[in-house]
């Protein structure tokens, strides 16, 4: 039983670790396309200042 626990711990925080890398990027992008795509949707005229 030790054994497979501490097989276990080191492969769950590699799988969050992992995750979070993922999440991260998945944010960042989804903010980075918020950003670009919010000026030109709500205000279309202003959106050149904006960007």
């Amino acid at each position: 039983m030790q054994q497979g626990l501490a097989q276990v711990v080191p492969n769950a925080s590699n799988f969050l670790r992992s995750h979070i890398v993922v999440l991260g990027i998945l944010v960042i992008r989804a903010t980075g396309l918020l950003r670009d795509a919010w000026p030109r949707r709500l205000v279309p005229r202003y959106g050149r200042l904006f960007s």
